[in-house]
């Protein structure tokens, strides 16, 4: 049977060295209040418009996990209809979200029919997930959305300019893992890396795998759940995470699917805050460390665990 190293916490994963705050949304965006000799009050509201795109435009070298990002100039709102979809270069269409889908189902690290959000909107920021493993190394592809599939908060349709022609090109080639000599793969979420995401970087490495492979992941906002399979994975070793916000997450960290026979040998969790509505539920774990955990909403306890040792576990 298969067991899973299971983090179902991390739906808003943020790396940060300094602490800076994650949500800097604009409450007061659309209005602008004027007085005049009736101290009448009026409203002039600001047109949604989309100002950026991640990736931009005909940018190339892109990492093929690469999840995509609209930022407004004013928080948008998901519709009820349209769509988003991403195409090759035959114009054929290899993804589509529908937005009257709010909750979609994929495979993640190896487990089937995984239930997530496809379009998660933050602030001015809106982020496209389509489904793992779709793009390919060399190629080139367009992404399409639907008018009105983004409105503001009176439905009016956002002004998608900036997408009319999106296009991008993907890395020509995957990153290399030396016989000899270390193995190191590197996350970044704006595809300076060799992997734009968690998953990605872990689902690269290859079934029955035995040789050590450190997995460094850059500072930045990672919007995804991992799943860590112990297919092709005799053992997880020394994982590491630090400096991490978490925004309305399931849970801090679920870890409870680990074969006993081959526990974790070194998990380390320092700097965790945000929010989340459970704690952390582990298993099966040798030399866990805790430290500064300050995440706040969860119910119930915040460590729940069975057969682990470690440091820094009394709450």
């Amino acid at each position: 049977m298969k067991k899973y190293f299971i983090f179902t916490a991390v739906i808003f994963l943020s790396l940060f060295s300094n602490g800076e705050s994650l949500n800097n949304t604009q409450t007061q965006a659309n209005s602008q209040i004027q007085g005049g000799a009736n101290d009448s009050v009026l409203s002039n509201v600001v047109p949604l418009k989309l100002a950026a795109i991640s990736p931009q435009a005909n940018a190339t070298n892109i990492c093929i996990d690469t999840p995509l990002r609209l930022i407004f100039n004013t928080p948008p709102v998901l519709s009820k209809s349209g769509t988003i979809q991403i195409l090759d270069n035959t114009g054929a269409i290899i993804d589509s979200i529908d937005a009257s889908a709010r909750i979609l189902t994929k495979t993640i690290g190896g487990l089937p029919n995984f239930n997530y959000y496809p379009i998660i909107i933050n602030g001015n920021e809106a982020v496209i997930a389509f489904k793992n493993n779709i793009l390919s190394y060399g190629k080139s592809y367009e992404v399409k959305i639907s008018e009105g599939l983004f409105v503001d908060h009176k439905g009016n349709a956002a002004n998608l300019e900036a997408a009319k022609t999106w296009r991008f090109t993907t890395k020509s080639s995957a990153p290399s893992l030396p016989v000899l000599g270390p193995r190191r793969i590197t996350v970044a979420a704006d595809s300076s890396g060799d992997f734009a995401t968690v998953q990605g970087a872990l689902d690269f490495i290859p079934a029955g795998n035995t040789a050590p492979v450190t997995i460094f992941i850059r500072k930045g906002v990672y919007n995804e759940i991992i799943y860590l399979s112990d297919l092709g994975y005799p053992s997880a070793r020394n994982l590491s995470f630090s400096n991490i916000r978490l925004h309305n997450a399931t849970e801090i960290i679920k870890a409870t699917q680990i074969a006993p026979e081959k526990p974790v040998q070194g998990l380390s969790l320092e700097n965790i805050t945000g929010t989340a509505a459970k704690g952390m539920n582990l298993c099966h774990i040798r030399d866990l460390t805790l430290k500064e955990i300050k995440v706040t909403g969860f119910s119930g306890s915040l460590l729940t665990k069975e057969d682990v040792t470690g440091t820094g576990l009394d709450f």
